[in-house]
């Protein structure tokens, strides 16, 4: 292994989380190898990556006497509307990486009027050859080596054509080690985008990739302590250790918990069974919940609703081994496996406890018989394979907007080649068997632009 990153004297809490993921991150940077960083929402997957700016980590990325490297942080959520924005926006994230470094003046100034024809209005094609040929100038007149970190990408996977993307595979390939791509998303790339125009671009990962799991009870103490200098609170610390065991691990659960519990008159018990309830009523904390629940994969949702239900004894060894390799479960100081987070375990308790009970209105799935129901009548049997699947996903994204790439990954498979009239039309044949008038429906609702989305009556 690579030498350890040194934790920075300035603010170091505000560097030294997940520093054995950043020693692996930087490891196949030196490597010349590019990398995906996995983790959902308000794991800390921008922190790490931002870390990889800072002075100490550029020292690292570098072996001896190796040319310079240059990181290009690109926040990707500013370029989702086209491919021109895209390029510009990395060309842009580029210019400002090299105002760092002693470039000749002939070439800065080259990449800048490349850059500055994006910004009049280039089409699509017009943009990508000047993105490329930037890219060329700069690799031709200089030693530098680049790491270009896509942060937030998830949408703009599914946003853009796979032009832009397969853009970046051919200049990967063409500099070899001395271009190299950090990606950090929310879900695998194949989850994410599935057609095969994009394998090579996914390819590049394939052998790198890092799972950011629950924090480490070291830096959950770190997290603990950003929180309260961030928002300048005092006297938290008969808070800390409740926090930790109720968040478990999850740096924005650490956040919202600790902000729910100081509006609390007094201190709770940490025995409490009833806390853990009260505490997911507070809308921040059920959102919490609700968004690290909607970036889990189906099938990792099945486990973790099969694990409450039953217990480790109900998972087989991969749905096991998918759930550790994510963190999602754990073992705890005695030893004992179970969900990593008491917060998140009472949220699933509560689906489960719903899918159980059922009520007498709305639609209903029983994953342990396979049951569905509508408006309490048992309607299983006068479905079709593909109707059970869609409202069986439906039901574990309740209340929640799924995609039609979603969908079509849940119904049809991964590599399904499915047209949209397809997906109307099996919503359409799902809603005469749960909605009283098809035509104004009161569950299957449909997101303009977006899906469909399953509501649930309280």
């Amino acid at each position: 292994m690579d030498s350890t990153v040194p934790i920075p004297s300035t603010t170091p809490t505000a560097s030294s989380l997940r520093v054995d993921e950043l020693r692996r991150l930087i490891a196949y940077l030196r490597r010349g190898q590019s990398c995906l960083i996995v983790g959902p929402s308000n794991s800390g997957k921008s922190r790490l990556l931002r870390t990889l700016l800072r002075d100490e980590a550029r020292v690292q990325l570098a072996p001896p006497e190796a040319p310079p490297v240059i990181p290009v942080f690109v926040d990707c959520l500013m370029a989702t509307e086209s491919e021109a924005a895209f390029y510009e926006l990395l060309l842009r994230q580029i210019l400002g990486g090299l105002d760092q470094v002693g470039l000749p003046h002939s070439t800065f100034n080259a990449v800048k009027s490349m850059h500055a024809e994006i910004l009049r209005g280039a089409n699509p094609s017009v943009a990508q050859a000047l993105f490329v040929d930037s890219l060329r100038i700069l690799m031709a007149e200089t030693n530098l080596r680049l790491v270009i970190i896509l942060d937030e990408l998830d949408d703009a996977l599914c946003a853009l054509p796979p032009w832009p993307f397969r853009t970046l595979r051919a200049l990967r390939d063409e500099f070899c080690g001395r271009l190299c791509y950090v990606a950090g998303v929310s879900r695998r790339l194949e989850r994410i985008r599935t057609d095969a125009l994009l394998y090579e671009f996914r390819e590049i990962f394939y052998s790198q990739t890092i799972l950011l799991k629950p924090l480490s009870a070291e830096d959950c103490q770190i997290c603990f302590d950003d929180v309260v200098a961030n928002q300048r609170l005092t006297n938290v610390e008969p808070y800390r250790s409740l926090v930790i065991a109720l968040a478990g691990g999850h740096p924005g659960l650490i956040k919202r918990v600790l902000l729910a519990l100081i509006d609390l008159p007094a201190v709770p018990e940490s025995g409490d069974p009833a806390l853990a309830q009260r505490l997911l009523s507070a809308w921040p904390i059920q959102q919490e919940c609700q968004r690290l629940w909607d970036e889990l994969e189906i099938e990792e949702q099945d486990a973790l609703l099969a694990y409450a239900n039953g217990g480790a004894n109900t998972l087989d060894a991969a749905q096991r081994q998918a759930l550790e390799d994510k963190g999602l479960l754990a073992f705890d100081a005695a030893s004992r496996l179970g969900i990593f987070s008491l917060l998140f375990e009472t949220f699933i308790q509560r689906r489960l406890n719903r899918m159980r009970q059922g009520s007498n209105k709305g639609v209903h799935c029983d994953f342990e018989t396979g049951k569905i129901w509508a408006n309490g009548k048992d309607i299983t049997l006068e479905l079709s394979d593909q109707q059970r699947k869609l409202l069986r996903f439906l039901y574990q994204r309740a209340g929640s907007v799924c995609t039609y790439q979603e969908i079509i990954d849940a119904v049809w498979g991964v590599a399904a080649g499915v047209l949209p009239s397809a997906i109307y039309e099996l919503v359409k044949r799902a809603r005469q068997k749960v909605e009283a008038d098809v035509n104004q429906p009161e569950y299957l609702v449909t997101v303009r632009g977006e899906g469909y989305i399953l509501q649930i009556p309280e």
